[in-house]
């Protein structure tokens, strides 16, 4: 349950932290556009009284370099209609032969003008580069979503197909674990049906038989512990691994010898958890057993 809380928790950081990475362009970006556009417009207006200063001289003999130089510099840049009050338009870095029908119907639409005293109305445009700038974030913000959108379906897909992998192997080792313990409860009872046959005392065939009882039950507990915390605690590695060989033992070919830790040799106590570190003990003692042609030598 603590890893979900955790994986929730990052979740969230990085929701915080993408919806953050997405803000900051497009808010640089609006920054960038509208400071540009800014600019635009005193440009338009410098056009303007460049304009006014020319209209108004009227002394042939004064010298209008200065003005004409900006007129001609501002004019490379910008794109102006203006509207004198004669009802007279002037169409300005428009190229030849503009299509002065079209810019009218898009700058009426658009409403961006200036009123001065020579000019009623003043139409300016931004220059592409502005609503570029503007557009940029907004295509990178939905390309990141269509991104994040696939890689999520990807990652999710191929989660469900490691969980449905995680599941089929549980059950694989499930059926593994419960074989052991249920063929010989079966085991026992067909000895105990032919007493004739039988190599084994009643007595020690009910201790047999509850043992695998005990083992049922602990691989239940074993399952049941599985996503969850290890408690470890100190237990004597040589106890564990004479309870794995008396449990194993029974149930092995008569060929097999066991070469196991005796009683009256050194012990240790070491940090485990019995149930799960017998479980592997086990498996190991299974595949050895398995691995083998009913004779052999299994040491420890």
């Amino acid at each position: 349950m603590e890893i979900y809380q955790r994986t929730s928790i990052w979740k969230i950081y990085l929701i915080f932290f993408g919806a953050i990475i997405l803000i900051l362009p497009i808010y640089f970006a609006n920054q960038l556009a509208h400071n540009l556009a800014q600019r635009e417009k005193n440009n338009v207006s410098l056009f303007i009284r460049t304009l006014e200063e020319l209209n108004r001289s009227t002394n042939i003999d004064e010298d209008v370099t200065y003005p004409l130089d900006m007129q001609s510099s501002l004019g490379k840049e910008i794109h102006v209609v203006t509207l004198n009050r004669n009802d007279v338009y002037q169409f300005w870095n428009y190229g030849e032969h503009p299509d002065t029908l079209a810019i009218l119907q898009r700058i009426e639409k658009s409403n961006q003008f200036i009123e001065t005293a020579e000019y009623p109305k003043i139409y300016y445009e931004y220059p592409l580069i502005v609503k570029f700038i503007q557009y940029i974030p907004w295509i990178q913000f939905v390309l990141l979503l269509v991104y994040a959108f696939i890689g999520y379906t990807v990652f999710n897909l191929s989660r469900k197909e490691e969980q449905n992998r995680v599941w089929v192997g549980m059950a694989k080792e499930t059926a593994h674990q419960l074989g052991t313990p249920i063929s010989g409860m079966i085991g026992w009872i067909e000895q105990l049906k032919n007493k004739e046959e039988a190599h084994f005392s009643d007595s020690q065939i009910i201790e047999y038989i509850e043992q695998d009882i005990v083992k049922l039950q602990q691989v239940s507990d074993r399952f049941s512990k599985i996503g969850s915390k290890s408690s470890l605690k100190h237990e004597s590695i040589r106890s564990v691994l004479l309870e794995a060989e008396e449990y194993i033992r029974p149930r092995a070919s008569k060929k097999i010898v066991f070469q196991f830790p005796v009683k009256e040799q050194q012990d240790y106590s070491i940090l485990m958890n019995k149930n799960l570190f017998s479980w592997v003990l086990e498996n190991l003692l299974r595949n050895s057993l398995d691995a083998m042609d009913d004779q052999g030598k299994i040491s420890i």
